[in-house]
């Protein structure tokens, strides 16, 4: 795993910093993101070309023989682990190389997003998923995944057609991670529990409501969180701010052309926790992993990324894991470097340079085949070293 030594500083901590302002913003894009899902979970759902992948992914499997077996431990360790290479294998990039447009995104512009479509895994199923407990939990997991959109600075939760669209600052890439065997398990309680026997078409209907709009509309804003205190912590909050407020269309269209006071508090809370960083009263990790999300924390986001998320084992899928992975280290090291003479700073130098030597020694990008891919992950690349070149 690339930025290996590095990421072992993204773990969840106990010590508590609070930031009521920026999470009394976070409530109201929840509340907003809630009501998107709720309207687009009404109207019908749309054979988009990702829609088509995912359900490739279940007429290839037979599910009357996945639904012989009683139990999802069953159905897993008696047919799945059997299945899930070849499926995996059908939209893997790093095998095939093939690099997806307009599968969950859109422009208004028509502008070209790469879409890298990655299979990934949870590791220990029977840890990370809630075998024989009933569709109300297996209703939370997340098969689909939005794992990166890049550097994009636009809000958006229109989830139009099945995939989302962005008017203004569309990111370059995005990279969407697809649990086969989740998928499979998750759908298979779905007829179990939920669908209607006389639906025209419940395979739609599971695909619209449980897999698609959640990745699309709660991954895209932490995501977008993301790249704001990315930019937050490396630059001038004040200049973010008005920054943001020159450029309120990036908002307007999502939120009815309120920002609200309380995202300009959050940046200026944001601000004094920089202040704390500097004087050694808070310890950079604690600040990051305390960074509030419309779903839980940048530390417990992260972690849990990493658990459920992970990627298949090949030299050819490190640049995907790369991409999936640099803005979150990115916004690390942005933190760590606030307090460089603080304790903590010569350990993560050390493991930031293993990475850094790690990437320029390794050249994952030379497993692209792809020229025009190839060359995008190596600019990618050469920007994060950039970066970082202080320390490495």
């Amino acid at each position: 795993m690339f930025l290996r030594y590095s990421m072992r500083e993204f773990k969840p901590t106990n010590e508590i910093v609070s930031m009521p302002h920026m999470s009394d913003y976070i409530s109201f894009l929840d509340t907003r993101r809630q009501l998107m899902m709720d309207r687009y979970g009404m109207s019908f759902g749309y054979e988009s070309y990702g829609v088509r992948i995912l359900k490739h992914l279940l007429t290839i499997v037979d599910m009357d023989t996945v639904r012989s077996f009683k139990t999802d431990a069953e159905r897993y360790s008696r047919y799945l682990v059997f299945m899930q290479e070849d499926m995996d294998r059908f939209f893997n990039p790093s095998v095939g190389f093939r690099i997806h447009q307009k599968g969950f995104t859109q422009t208004t512009q028509n502008e070209k997003v790469l879409e890298f479509i990655v299979p990934t895994n949870a590791g220990d199923y029977r840890s990370q998923y809630p075998f024989e407990k009933g569709w109300a939990a297996w209703r939370k997991v997340r098969p689909v995944r939005l794992l990166d959109m890049g550097n994009s600075l636009e809000l958006t939760f229109h989830a139009i057609a099945d995939r989302l669209l962005f008017r203004y600052d569309p990111p370059q890439h995005v990279v969407v991670g697809i649990d086969t065997a989740a998928l499979i398990l998750q759908y298979a309680r779905y007829l179990d529990n939920v669908a209607d026997p006389d639906a025209f078409d419940p395979m739609a209907v599971y695909f619209h409501q449980y897999v698609v709009l959640p990745a699309l509309l709660t991954d895209a804003a932490d995501l977008w969180l993301r790249n704001i205190y990315l930019r937050a912590f490396s630059d001038n909050s004040d200049v973010l701010a008005r920054e943001v407020k020159s450029n309120s269309y990036l908002w307007a269209q999502d939120t009815h052309g309120y920002i609200g006071d309380s995202f300009y508090r959050g940046l200026r809370e944001i601000t004094q926790i920089k202040q704390k960083i500097q004087r050694g009263n808070i310890k950079p990790i604690i600040a990051f992993s305390n960074l509030p999300l419309v779903v839980g924390t940048a530390g417990l986001y992260v972690r849990n990324i990493q658990d459920i998320c992970t990627m298949p084992e090949q030299r050819q899928a490190s640049w995907l894991e790369f991409l999936r992975d640099e803005k979150w280290l990115r916004l690390m090291y942005a933190c760590m470097a606030l307090r460089p003479e603080g304790p903590m700073w010569d350990a993560f130098q050390r493991r930031m340079k293993r990475d850094v030597l790690l990437l320029r020694s390794e050249r994952i990008q030379n497993t692209i085949s792809v020229a025009k891919t190839r060359e995008y992950v190596e600019k990618q690349i050469a920007d994060f070293v950039g970066t970082v070149s202080p320390i490495a």
